[in-house]
C-alpha cells in the first residue's frame, strides 16, 4: 500500500496538482489511415411484423429496391446492431470506404453505445406539455439510458445553452432538463375564445365565413361594436396569429435544419426524438417553412439521421379554448374544428417522421412506453446500398426510394422516403489526408464571399464547435481536489496525440508547432477561466523515436458547481485541428457531507526511486483513459469530511467495482482504509490498482465507493475507461 500510494502521488504530480507542466514522453509513430470513396448510396431499413416486432434473418434476395419507380440492384447488404463497434465499419463498407492499418486505428470496443438526441420544441409546448416532456426525459435518463449511450437534450429556443452537448453524464442531462420551461411567446392568442392557428388559416386562406362570423359575434358582444367592425377586428387578429405562428415555425425549423446538417459530422446512424405540440405547414406564410422541411429531410438523409416525433399533448380530448372559459357557441364551431385543428398541428410531426424513416407518436398518453418501444425496435436494422445511374445525378434532386419484402405484403417496411444528390462537397473528415484538408481550405478561401481565416479565428471556431474535431486527436481529463492552501481546485489535463504530425519527416532544425486553447464555463454558461498556449515538439535523434503525445496541465480555483471545459488544438504546418469537451461536478464540501475527490487514473510506467531509497514503479497519467489489456489501471482519490471522534480514527471502508454494459464484472470486497500517524484527516488519500488482463476489449466504468461506518454515510465516484 505504501509503494502504491507513493506511485499514486507521482500520478498526481503528473496531473499538475501543484501546477507543474509535464513533458511529452517518447513513444513510436506510424503511418496515417487511408480512405477510398466510391459512389454508393445507402439507406437503413427496418422490417416489422403485424405485432410490431423486428423481422430478423432476412437476406439480400428477399428485398426489392426501387428508385424513382425503377428496380435497382442492391450492391451492399448487411444487418446491423445499433451501438455496436461493427456498425461504423459496416456503414463505412456500404459507402465504399476501405481502411488500411495505420497509426490512428485502434481496436474498437464492442459496445460503443447509441447516439440519441432529444430536440424539445419549447417554442410550441404548452405548460402542461413542458411538464410531460420533462417527466419523459427524466424517466429515460434514470431508467432507459445505457452506460455507453451518448445523449443530448436540445431546445428550439436555445435556452439549454452549453448543456446541449452529447454526453454520457447524467448530471449534465438532468441539468439540461431543468432548463426547459414554458415560454410565453408560444401563446399566439390570449383572447377568449382562443383562436387557433388552424382557425386563423380558415379565416384568411379559405375565407371561412362561419369561423369568421363566430369570432366576430363574440368580439361585437365583448366590445359593444358593430358587426362589420368586429369582422375587421377578427380578420386582423387572424392575420396576426398567422404572422406570429410563422415566426415560431421558422425558428423551430431553422434549429432542426442546422441540427440535421451538423449531425453529418458524427459517424453512424443517429436517432432524434422531436418533442412538440406540433404546428401547421399549410397556410401561405408557410411556403418558406415547407422549403425548410425539405432541406431538413435532405440533410437528415445525408447525415444518417432518423427522426421520431412525439406529440407532447398526448390524447387530445378538448376543443381549443374550452378549458379556459365558457363561451357561447351555438354553432358548435369549436368542437367541429377541433379535429381539423389537431390534424393540422400534427401535419409537421407526421411529415418530419415519415420523410426521415421514423414514426410519429401521436394521440397517446403513454409516451414513456412509446419511447421504450422505439428504442427496442431501432436496436437492429438492415443496410442497403446501391450505385445510382450516372444520368440520374443532378445536384439537389430528390429520388423516391421504395423497399419491400418479396412475397410478404403483411410486413411493414420503414425507411426514409427520399435521397438527395449532394449539393456541395462535405467538409473533410478526420481521416482525410493533410493534402486533402489543405486543398479544401484553399477552395474555401478562394470563394467570392470568403474571408481569410487566421490561425486564431480557426482555433476559436474549433473551441466553439458543437462536435469534437478529430483530425488532431485531442483528449481531456478533469478532476477536482480540496487543497490545504487554496481550497477547491479544478484540474485539467489535455493530451495531444502527436503521431499524426509526421515528426520523423521534419528536416533538420524544424519543429512541429501546436496552438492550444482551453476554456472553462460554469453551469450557467458563464466563462470562468482559460488559457492559450503554444508549444513545440522536436523530432528525436536518429537513434530514438518521436514522442507519441504531449500533455498540458493546469489547475483553476473554483466554487462548487457544474463545469464544462473545452480544449481546442491546431497544428501550424498542416492545419489539423482537434477538440474535446468534458464535464465535472464539484461538490460543496463546506456542507460537511462525506465526499470523494475525482478519480485520477494512470498506468505503470518506468521505475523511480522513492525518498526512502525504495524502488517505486512510477505511474503515468492516462488522460484519454484508454488502456491495453496487458496494462494495469491505477487510481488515486481523496476522502473528505469523514467522521471521527476527538481521539479516534475514522472508520472507513472502500469498495472498487468495474462495470460493463451496466453489469458488474469486477467487485472487490470492502477494504478498510488504513491511516498513518501523519495522515491529514481532512483529506485522506487512497490508491489502488485494477488488473486488466482478464477483461475483454470494451468500454467500462470504474466505480469507487466509500462507507463511513461512524456517520453511516456513503459517497461514490465513477469514471469511464476503455480497454483496447
Amino acid at each position: 500500500m505504501k509503494k502504491l500510494l507513493a506511485a499514486a502521488i507521482l500520478l498526481l504530480s503528473a496531473a499538475n496538482v501543484f501546477g507543474q507542466q509535464s513533458q511529452p514522453s517518447p513513444e513510436p509513430q506510424t503511418a496515417d489511415v487511408l480512405r477510398i470513396n466510391t459512389e454508393l448510396v445507402q439507406t437503413d431499413v427496418m422490417v416489422f411484423d403485424r405485432q410490431g416486432r423486428f423481422v430478423d434473418n432476412l437476406t439480400r434476395d428477399q428485398f426489392e429496391l426501387r428508385v424513382d419507380g425503377k428496380p435497382q440492384s442492391i450492391s451492399f447488404f448487411d444487418r446491423l446492431r445499433a451501438g455496436s463497434a461493427s456498425e461504423e465499419a459496416q456503414l463505412a463498407a456500404a459507402r465504399g470506404i476501405s481502411r488500411t492499418s495505420g497509426a490512428m486505428e485502434t481496436v474498437s470496443p464492442l459496445d460503443t453505445g447509441r447516439t440519441l438526441f432529444f430536440v424539445v420544441d419549447d417554442l410550441h409546448l404548452s405548460r402542461q406539455s413542458i411538464e410531460r416532456a420533462r417527466r419523459l426525459l427524466l424517466h429515460f435518463i434514470d431508467n432507459e439510458m445505457r452506460q455507453n449511450d451518448q445523449v443530448a437534450v436540445l431546445s428550439t429556443s436555445g435556452e439549454v445553452g452549453l448543456l446541449q452537448q452529447l454526453t454520457t453524464n447524467k448530471v449534465v442531462l438532468r441539468a439540461a432538463v431543468e432548463r426547459l420551461n414554458f415560454r410565453a411567446e408560444r401563446e399566439t392568442d390570449l383572447e377568449e375564445p382562443r383562436m387557433s392557428e388552424y382557425q386563423a388559416f380558415n379565416i384568411i386562406e379559405k375565407e371561412d365565413y362561419g369561423t369568421l362570423s363566430f369570432f366576430a359575434q363574440n368580439l361585437a358582444r365583448e366590445y359593444n361594436v358593430p358587426f362589420q367592425v368586429a369582422v375587421a377586428m377578427a380578420m386582423g387578429r387572424a392575420r396576426e396569429i398567422l404572422q406570429r405562428s410563422s415566426v415560431l415555425n421558422t425558428a423551430t425549423l431553422s434549429v432542426l435544419e442546422n441540427f440535421a446538417r451538423s449531425s453529418a459530422q458524427l459517424p453512424g446512424r443517429k436517432l432524434a426524438f422531436f418533442i412538440s405540440d406540433g404546428f401547421s405547414l399549410s397556410h401561405t406564410q408557410a411556403v418558406g417553412a415547407n422549403q425548410k422541411m425539405r432541406r431538413i429531410t435532405a440533410s437528415a438523409a445525408r447525415s444518417g439521421l432518423v427522426i421520431y416525433t412525439l406529440d407532447a399533448r398526448g390524447l387530445i380530448m378538448d376543443a381549443p379554448g374550452t378549458e379556459t372559459a365558457l363561451i357561447r357557441d351555438e354553432t358548435n364551431l369549436q368542437a367541429r374544428t377541433s379535429i381539423g385543428n389537431i390534424a393540422s398541428s400534427q401535419e409537421s410531426l407526421r411529415t418530419l417522421a415519415d420523410e426521415t424513416g421514423g414514426r410519429a407518436m401521436v394521440n397517446t398518453n403513454a409516451l414513456g412506453s412509446a419511447l421504450t418501444r422505439v428504442l427496442e425496435e431501432t436496436a437492429s436494422y438492415y443496410l442497403l446500398a446501391w450505385r445510382p445511374e450516372p444520368n440520374s445525378l443532378r445536384a439537389g434532386r430528390a429520388h423516391r426510394i421504395e423497399v419491400s419484402v418479396k412475397g410478404s405484403p403483411d410486413l411493414t417496411v420503414r425507411l426514409r422516403k427520399n435521397y438527395y444528390e449532394q449539393e456541395a462537397q462535405t467538409p473533410p473528415t478526420s481521416q482525410q489526408t493533410t493534402s486533402q484538408q489543405n486543398s479544401a481550405r484553399r477552395s474555401a478561401s478562394s470563394g467570392r464571399n470568403a474571408r481569410a481565416a487566421t490561425p486564431e479565428s480557426e482555433l476559436a471556431a474549433v473551441l466553439r464547435s458543437f462536435y469534437p474535431r478529430k483530425s488532431l486527436p485531442t483528449s481531456l481529463s478533469l478532476g477536482f481536489l480540496d487543497l490545504p492552501s487554496t481550497g477547491l481546485a479544478l484540474t485539467t489535463t489535455a493530451q495531444i496525440d502527436t503521431r499524426v504530425l509526421n515528426l520523423d519527416s521534419l528536416g533538420e532544425g524544424q519543429k512541429a508547432i501546436v496552438d492550444v486553447a482551453v476554456a472553462v464555463f460554469d453551469g450557467q454558461d458563464r466563462y470562468v477561466s482559460g488559457y492559450k498556449q503554444q508549444f513545440t515538439i522536436e523530432p528525436r535523434s536518429s537513434n530514438s523515436t518521436a514522442p507519441r503525445r504531449a500533455l498540458l496541465n493546469r489547475q483553476f480555483a473554483v466554487a462548487p458547481g457544474l463545469y464544462q471545459v473545452r480544449v481546442a488544438a491546431r497544428e501550424e504546418q498542416s492545419g489539423r485541428t482537434g477538440s474535446a469537451v468534458e464535464w465535472i461536478e464539484v461538490p460543496n464540501l463546506s456542507q460537511g457531507k462525506l465526499a470523494l475527490s475525482a478519480l485520477f487514473v494512470g498506468e505503470p510506467a518506468t521505475n523511480s526511486i522513492g525518498n526512502d531509497g525504495e524502488n517505486i514503479e512510477a505511474t503515468r497519467l492516462v488522460p484519454n483513459r484508454r488502456f491495453s489489456r496487458d496494462s494495469r489501471l491505477r487510481f488515486v482519490t481523496y476522502i473528505y469530511n469523514s467522521a471521527h471522534a476527538a481521539h479516534a480514527e475514522p472508520d472507513l471502508a472502500l469498495q472498487v467495482q468495474v462495470f460493463r454494459d451496466d453489469q458488474p464484472v469486477i467487485t472487490a470486497p470492502l477494504h478498510k482504509v488504513t491511516l498513518n500517524s501523519d495522515t491529514d484527516l481532512a483529506r485522506i488519500p487512497y490508491a489502488a490498482e485494477v488488473p486488466l488482463a482478464n477483461l475483454p476489449v470494451g468500454r467500462y466504468v470504474l466505480q469507487v465507493s466509500v462507507i463511513d461506518r461512524i456517520a453511516r454515510a456513503s459517497a461514490t465516484q465513477r469514471i469511464n475507461f476503455v480497454i483496447e
